[in-house]
């Protein structure tokens, strides 16, 4: 993609793209990799857990301090802009701290458009925020491209104004299809036998996230949500070693960290042989799922990617305060346990019942359709940019 100097030369228009968390660098991903495609002179920052991630997939990024930053801060935003000179900023919504924040604020104050991905439907406003409602003036994009219809609703009822927010869809989800094919014709059983996992044993997936990191402390976590990431396995983990045997069945639980968590924390659930646990931090997740009979999980949204790929699923959440963030446009799609005394009983339903088959054949059809999934979510996000770009002018 060109545009013109004032001399009537042709120039590639600059992008600057940056995120922290895992959510926005699964979006970026996609959305840098086409740019690049398209011509655009795309440089792409991998910051906290987005960094080892990029490098992981082998795309061209750079970090901070290539150019001799340490801190994701005002300072660092403005020298960033100031060498890279980007027409536009590409951002993720990562928590707290983060690069996105001041390269928005410093951004605005240049005049150069800035858009955020939103990776999951929540928290519109508050993902923007620091100290106090205020800071959502002062660090939120001026764009926000979220994936349907029902999240552009409701982030125009916590603030945003209609026309700053597109819906493009979901990008990260664009290749799921891909992704289930070419598992079945290349890698179906390797994840076992490479294990000793035997045939008639049953893979539960336990999808972990970084709650304790992110509230400073298991404790802090849990009075905080009513459950910590370390709860759920164990509470799981109890649930599986009473219910084994039952039916004739037999449970290995397999737990992937998230890559925010240190995977040594789940070193005593390894020791244990009844269930067998596993920890496997370095096999793709979505590889993970497909070599899964189960998937358990808590909040996260990829608990729907298990969904499309029509695993059963399971949202553990005992002592949940405050609303279920799976929730999806209003409706819960996905089966969960709010009460730690009803996990056993629902875990036996949904491990040697299959009770829960019928309702969430529905629930992937209705996740599907409402947001999108068509794999075209990538060119929407290309279309809006373009379209940034051209107003701009």
């Amino acid at each position: 993609m060109e545009r013109k100097s004032e001399g009537g030369q042709k120039k590639r228009h600059r992008v600057l793209a940056a995120c922290k968390d895992m959510g926005g660098a699964n979006i970026l991903l996609q959305v840098v990799k086409r740019l690049r495609e398209k011509g655009f002179e795309v440089t792409l920052i991998g910051y906290g857990t987005s960094e080892p991630f990029f490098r992981k997939t082998g795309i061209a990024f750079n970090t901070l301090a290539d150019f001799g930053l340490q801190k994701a801060n005002e300072n660092s935003a403005e020298k960033l802009l100031s060498l890279i000179g980007p027409n536009i900023v590409l951002l993720g919504t990562s928590w707290g701290e983060s690069i996105e924040k001041p390269l928005a604020e410093v951004a605005r104050k240049r005049g150069i458009a800035t858009i955020a991905f939103l990776d999951f439907w929540s928290k519109y406003r508050t993902r923007f925020i620091l100290d106090s409602d205020k800071d959502f003036e002062k660090y939120a994009p001026d764009y926000l491209a979220v994936m349907a219809d029902f999240a552009k609703e409701e982030a125009v009822a916590e603030g945003w104004k209609p026309q700053q927010v597109f819906v493009v869809g979901q990008p990260y989800f664009d290749d799921l299809e891909r992704v289930k094919q070419a598992f079945k014709r290349e890698k179906p059983g390797a994840f076992r036998e490479g294990r000793e996992i035997a045939a008639d044993e049953t893979v539960i997936l336990f999808l972990s996230q970084k709650f304790e990191e992110y509230y400073c402390s298991r404790q802090e976590c849990e009075e905080e949500m009513g459950f910590s990431q370390t709860s759920v396995l164990n509470s799981l983990v109890e649930a599986v070693e009473k219910i084994k045997g039952q039916g004739g069945k037999k449970f290995v639980i397999v737990v992937k960290p998230h890559p925010g968590e240190n995977s040594g924390k789940f070193d005593s659930f390894a020791a244990r042989d009844k269930p067998r646990v596993i920890v496997e931090s370095d096999i793709d997740t979505r590889e993970m799922i497909l070599c899964s009979d189960f998937v358990v999980g808590m909040n996260s949204i990829t608990l729907f990617e298990a969904l499309f790929f029509g695993k059963p699923v399971l949202s553990l959440q005992p002592g949940i305060k405050g609303d279920d963030k799976l929730r999806f446009n209003g409706k819960q799609i996905i089966p969960a346990v709010y009460k730690e005394n009803e996990i056993e009983e629902s875990l036996g339903e949904f491990l040697l019942e299959g009770k829960y088959m019928n309702l969430l054949k529905k629930s992937r059809d209705f996740f599907i359709n409402t947001l999108n999934i068509d794999g075209n979510s990538t060119e929407r996000a290309i279309e809006t940019v373009e379209k940034l770009l051209a107003e701009s002018k």
